[in-house]
C-alpha cells in the first residue's frame, strides 16, 4: 500500500504538468473557433507551424482533413467539420472577388482603406481575373504585397 502511495505521489505531478502543456494555446495558428479541437488533434502528428503557413481553399482543406483522418487522425464527423471551418477561415485562400474589405486588408496586410479601395473598384469593374489586375486599383503597390500573391484566388 505504501509503494502504491509513493508512486501516485511521484507520477501524479508529472500527469498535471502534461495535462497542463496539452492545453496551452498554440501561438502559431490564429485564434478562432475549432482552434482547440485543431491544436487536440492535428498536433499529435503534426507540428502546427508546418500547416499554420499553408493556404488552401476550402475544397482542398477538405481533402486534406478527409486524408488525415483515412490515415489514422481520430476526429469525429463534427470535429472534423469544425477543424475544416477553421482551417478555410483563418487559413484558408482569399478570394479577391467575394471577400470583404476588412477581410482583405486584414489579409494582405494592408490599410482599411486599400481594402475599401479594392472592393469598390471589384464592384465597378467586374471580377479580379490576374493578379496583375490589382495594379488598377488606385493606392495598390503589387511590389508591396508581392508576398501576399500565393494566398490570393480568383
Amino acid at each position: 500500500m505504501k509503494n502504491i502511495l509513493a508512486v501516485i505521489l511521484v507520477l501524479a505531478p508529472l500527469v498535471l504538468a502534461q495535462e497542463k502543456a496539452e492545453v496551452k494555446s498554440d501561438p502559431n495558428l490564429p485564434e478562432g473557433a475549432g482552434k482547440k479541437v485543431v491544436e487536440k488533434i492535428c498536433t499529435k502528428c503534426h507540428d502546427s507551424e508546418g500547416f499554420s503557413h499553408s493556404r488552401n481553399s476550402r475544397s482542398r482543406w477538405e481533402t486534406i482533413v478527409d486524408e488525415m483522418i483515412s490515415r489514422g487522425a481520430e476526429a469525429s464527423d463534427a470535429e472534423a467539420e469544425l477543424i475544416v471551418n477553421y482551417l478555410a477561415t483563418y487559413l484558408g485562400k482569399l478570394n479577391l472577388n467575394s471577400a470583404t474589405a476588412g477581410k482583405i486588408s486584414e489579409d494582405l496586410k494592408i490599410s482599411n482603406e486599400l481594402g475599401a479601395a479594392i472592393v469598390a473598384y471589384r464592384e465597378k469593374n467586374g471580377p479580379f481575373k490576374l493578379w496583375e489586375d490589382l495594379a488598377s486599383v488606385p493606392g495598390i503597390d503589387l511590389k508591396k504585397i508581392q508576398d501576399k500573391k500565393g494566398i490570393v484566388e480568383f
